[in-house]
């Protein structure tokens, strides 16, 4: 069929996954097309993620054999995996929080997590009946969000590579907030990129408040905004101008986080105490972070643990190989975007990848078991994959097929061990 016979709408859908653009970088980003055949590609392919990593799951949950520390149920019916998948981990205290609030001890390590993801939670038990299926509502509803932001950030083909991504199936099926701040990554950056500082400002501070960590997006797009202003010699008050609404929303956020610890706790810094003295987080070396790996003992460290899933052991160096595999996928994708020399935001897109990724090279105690998710906030590197490497339809179906095949993986070993 010639390419005049087949219907506009579809021409621009096809061409959009078979072919990478005729001049990447030429227009600047946020002009995503939002129309109903897109959305319904992106909804309708992450259904069917689901549905294949769940079914996979299930076939290995009712027929392997684990080692585990963690209690299993002693039926391995479907209701059981997702029960198991919905109240593991962080997600048991998630919805702690939203069914009994925080205690009276100011050192429950309840007051490590924000309160903004088990709210959603309590609202949601309404309509479902209990906190875990509310919360597996909550992180599914969202996760349709997420890509659906991508598809006009960027274009459709970036939406499909993190949508199919291994961490992001497995985390958008459990009851955890990486959905949540996801969301809220994705707008503040819609809304910097279309020049709408204050609502990015907002939303990045709202990024913030999920996970702390991560009100250091405010300040990349700050600087840059700065940046560019200052280049265009623009006057100093132009300068703040264009600063402060993105500034500010966070620098708030972030004294109320400070203020609301004093009063609870007696004290502003209860959640860096509480990271240290539980999980033994830390500063550490890219070298002295392995070493906590295979050295690491007491709270927070997992190298004393035997577990085993399928005869696979989840040793030290299993950590570490994941890790790594994952970080060069990552800073892979960084670069990727800095070779976008057309792109007209392409600094501020590894700016923003680099302050959210790197970080984590720096770090020990028990967030380094959960790197490959807490990467996931460096999602611009799916555009520079999806305009490069990525870049024809038989590409995306190989990579889908690999990302779903990973996936299953990941959900098994967070549902029987520990994945993160």
């Amino acid at each position: 069929m010639k390419t005049r016979d087949v219907p506009e709408e579809q021409r621009m859908t096809t061409e959009s996954l078979s072919s990478p653009p005729a001049s990447p970088g030429t227009n600047s980003l946020g002009k995503g097309i939002l129309d109903r055949r897109r959305i319904m590609i992106v909804v309708s392919v992450l259904v069917a993620a689901k549905v294949v990593v769940l079914a996979g799951t299930f076939v290995l949950f009712t027929r392997g054999n684990f080692q585990t520390f963690t209690v299993l149920p002693t039926e391995r019916g479907f209701t059981a995996m997702v029960h198991t998948m919905a109240t593991n981990w962080d997600a048991y205290l998630y919805q702690s929080i939203a069914s009994t609030g925080y205690p009276r001890l100011p050192f429950s390590e309840l007051y490590a997590f924000s309160p903004f993801y088990p709210a959603l939670i309590y609202l949601g038990h309404f309509a479902t009946g209990s906190y875990w299926t509310a919360a597996l509502l909550v992180t599914n509803l969202l996760s349709f969000v997420f890509p659906i932001i991508l598809l006009k950030l960027f274009d459709l083909r970036t939406a499909l590579l993190a949508e199919v991504f291994p961490v992001y199936v497995a985390y958008s099926l459990v009851g955890y907030s990486d959905m949540l701040a996801l969301v809220f990554l994705g707008l503040g950056l819609l809304a910097f990129v279309r020049g709408r500082r204050l609502a990015a400002g907002v939303c990045l501070a709202l990024a913030g408040l999920v996970f702390y960590d991560l009100l250091v997006a405010a300040g990349v797009a700050t600087a840059y905004g700065a940046l560019l202003a200052w280049g265009g010699r623009a006057s100093v008050s132009t300068v703040l101008k264009t600063a402060l609404p993105l500034l500010l929303p966070g620098v708030v956020a972030g004294v109320c986080v400070l203020g609301a610890y004093w009063v609870a706790t007696g004290s502003p810094f209860t959640f860096l105490k509480l990271e240290h003295e539980l999980w033994s987080v830390g500063a550490a070396t890219p070298w002295g972070q392995i070493e906590w790996l295979y050295n690491g003992h007491g709270e927070g460290s997992f190298d004393h643990i035997p577990w085993l899933v399928d005869g696979i052991s989840l040793s030290s160096t299993y950590w570490v190989l994941r890790n790594v595999f994952f970080e060069a996928f990552f800073f892979a994708g960084v670069c990727l975007l800095a070779a976008l020399k057309g792109l007209k935001e392409r600094w501020l897109l590894v700016g923003f990848s680099l302050v959210l990724s790197v970080p984590l090279l720096f770090v020990q105690g028990t967030p380094v078991y959960s790197i490959p998710r807490l990467l996931l906030a460096a999602f611009p590197v799916f555009f520079g994959y999806s305009r490069s490497v990525v870049n024809r339809k038989w590409k995306v179906a190989v990579y889908t097929i690999l990302c779903l095949a990973a996936a299953v993986w990941a959900l098994l070993t967070f549902t029987v061990a520990f994945f993160a």
